[in-house]
């Protein structure tokens, strides 16, 4: 047989890899970058990037109730610590 035109062999090479977030198996030809699978790809590039998120909001600091604060009082008009752990009462006449 004579055969006078050429073949071409087109050879790609693959590696097997596994998803860092689903860790699915996937195939990504060699020398690209890529760690995340086709669906994963696809779900981050919906979400904004770090940068652009603006900063978070500070939460509110609690008010303590005003029932805690009279309670607070009453204990301290009580009674008084004197250094050893100890509550002195205090007696009037």
């Amino acid at each position: 047989m004579n055969f006078t035109g050429s073949v071409e062999d087109q050879w790609v090479q693959l590696n097997l890899k596994y998803c860092e977030r689903c860790g699915g198996l996937w195939l990504r030809s060699e020398g690209a970058s890529g760690v995340y699978c086709g669906s994963c790809s696809a779900h981050f590039a919906q979400r904004p990037a770090p940068g652009e998120v603006g900063p978070l909001k500070r939460r509110r600091r609690r008010t303590r109730k005003a029932s805690a604060v009279q309670q607070e009082q009453t204990e301290t008009s009580l009674g008084a610590c004197n250094g050893t752990g100890l509550v002195v009462m205090e007696v009037s006449a």
